[in-house]
C-alpha cells in the first residue's frame, strides 16, 4: 500500500475519533477562527508544493464529513521534533479548553464544542486542520 493511502486512512481514523469527541454534553464553546490558533515557535506558513500536497490530502479526506475546514502547512526549523510540537500544541490548546483525542506516531487531534483540530507532523513541516462538524 502506498504511503499516501496509509496517510489518508490514518486521517480518516483521526477524524472519526475527533468527531465522536465533539458531541459532549457541556455548554457549547465559542467557535474559533484559524487565526486564533497557536502557531509553533519558528513555524512559517509554507508555499512548498510537497507540504501543500499533504495539506490538500488532509483537506480532501475530511471535507465530505465536515461542515467546514481550513488547512495550513507550516515549515518548521531544522531539528524540530514531534515531541516538541505535540507538547506545544497540547499545552496551548488544553489551556483554551480543547480536549485531546486520538493520534498516531506523528499526528494528534483535539476537539472543543463542534470544532476539531488535526495536526500532522513531518520532518520539516506541520499541517494544521481546523474543522467544524455542525
Amino acid at each position: 500500500m502506498s504511503k499516501r493511502i496509509l496517510f489518508v486512512m490514518l486521517m480518516v481514523l483521526v477524524l472519526s475519533v475527533a468527531l465522536t469527541a465533539c458531541g459532549g454534553d457541556s455548554a457549547p464553546a465559542a467557535p474559533v477562527t484559524f487565526s486564533q490558533l497557536p502557531v509553533f515557535s519558528g513555524a512559517n506558513v509554507s508555499t512548498d508544493s510537497a507540504m501543500l500536497a499533504v495539506a490538500a490530502t488532509i483537506n480532501d479526506a475530511m471535507k465530505p464529513q465536515v461542515k467546514s475546514i481550513e488547512t495550513k502547512a507550516y515549515g518548521v526549523p531544522a531539528g524540530t521534533t514531534w515531541d516538541a510540537v505535540k507538547s506545544f500544541y497540547s499545552a496551548a490548546l488544553q489551556k483554551d479548553g480543547w480536549t485531546a483525542g486520538e493520534g498516531g506516531a506523528d499526528s494528534a487531534s483535539w476537539s472543543r464544542g463542534t470544532q476539531g483540530i488535526v495536526l500532522k507532523f513531518g520532518s520539516d513541516y506541520i499541517v494544521v486542520a481546523l474543522f467544524d462538524v455542525k
